[in-house]
């Protein structure tokens, strides 16, 4: 999914990714290819937020690389997800 739309997952992602979906998959409203989609598309979000911090806090240059490369940091983790309670609807 990252890929049609020319991003890249960093590896370190795997495991982050991994431990939301099966966090999100116990609670309501789970719905398998729209949830990832909306937690791909939540980590795009992230991202530009970071790279923009970035860029204000530095030289305000980034690389085609940096653009395109979703960190763990971009990524909702299951600590964050179980923190907004189980009844939460975050999709």
């Amino acid at each position: 999914m990252t890929s049609e739309s020319e991003y890249e997952l960093d590896p370190s992602c795997d495991s982050v990714f991994l431990e939301y979906i099966k966090t999100r998959m116990m609670m309501p409203y789970f719905s398998n290819a729209r949830t990832v989609r909306n937690a791909v598309e939540r980590a795009r979000m992230r991202s530009a937020v970071r790279l923009f911090n970035t860029a204000m806090d530095g030289n305000g240059f980034l690389s085609a690389r940096d653009l395109k490369l979703i960190l763990p940091a971009d990524i909702t983790t299951a600590e964050e997800l179980r923190a907004r309670g189980m009844d939460a609807i975050t999709e």
